[in-house]
């Protein structure tokens, strides 16, 4: 067989084969931009916030999802391996999904390397992180709060407040962001949605190019025997499937 990009069939019209290869090419961007761009707000509030607030800026961070992971890394030996361990979860996994995706949808291969392609695209998913990380951040947002808000005992916050004389001009202008002395909020940008896109982008085009690598190569022997389990070694191109022998077997 010749070479041929996956997802072209002989039947398509150009513009079609045009939007697959452009859709194939924008995989990669939509997932860097998504890693890159800023879209979680780290905050403090309370009366801390307010002392500090009068001396220099509000204590205000802006986090990308590269800055979640580099941030993990606190400079201790756990913290680089955290660190490692992180990024490899949140962004070289789906970077490398992405680069196989991108491969079969733009680039002429034989069969051999759109099943081993496809394989590896599938495969990868297990080691993507970014089904948990989702479950992270409404955890933070409902519970960040209440948790931190019981960090400071109100005893000790009242003791601070009438013995420092900034606290004391603050409360007495109504200044404080919130009740008690320390509380962090943990607040999600509108482009997170930019990140839920390309989540759904590369999940959905991952199961295209395994279906389509399925339909078009009928490796585990499906379309022929008529069944929808498997899998079985019952392929109808054996020479394309590096665990099928010549012939028909079943297992």
């Amino acid at each position: 067989s010749k070479p041929s990009i996956l997802f072209f069939a002989n039947s398509e019209s150009v513009w079609s084969k045009l939007g697959k290869f452009m859709l194939s090419l924008g995989t990669i961007p939509i997932v860097i931009v998504a890693l890159y761009i800023e879209m979680f707000d780290w905050k403090i509030a309370g009366l801390f916030e307010e002392i500090v607030s009068v001396q220099r800026t509000a204590i205000n961070f802006y986090y990308s999802i590269i800055d979640c992971v580099v941030n993990v890394n606190d400079g201790s030996g756990y913290g680089w391996t955290f660190t490692v361990l992180y990024g490899f979860l949140m962004l070289g996994a789906p970077i490398l999904r992405a680069v196989l995706l991108t491969i079969l949808g733009t680039v002429p291969l034989f069969p051999i390397w759109h099943i081993r392609l496809a394989h590896w695209s599938n495969t990868i998913g297990a080691f993507i992180g970014w089904e948990p990380f989702f479950i992270c951040v409404i955890l933070l947002m409902i519970e960040l709060p209440s948790l931190t808000g019981e960090t400071v005992p109100d005893a000790t916050c009242d003791s601070i407040e009438s013995h420092t004389f900034v606290a004391r001009l603050i409360t007495a202008f109504d200044l404080n962001t919130a009740d008690g002395c320390f509380i962090m909020f943990f607040d999600v940008f509108p482009s997170f949605i930019l990140f839920v896109f390309a989540w759904a982008f590369l999940t959905a085009f991952n199961a295209l190019a395994w279906k389509r690598m399925l339909k078009k190569y009928d490796i585990f022997g499906n379309y022929e025997s008529g069944q929808k389990g498997g899998p079985y070694c019952a392929c109808r191109q054996c020479c394309y499937c590096p665990k099928c022998s010549r012939g028909k077997e079943t297992v």
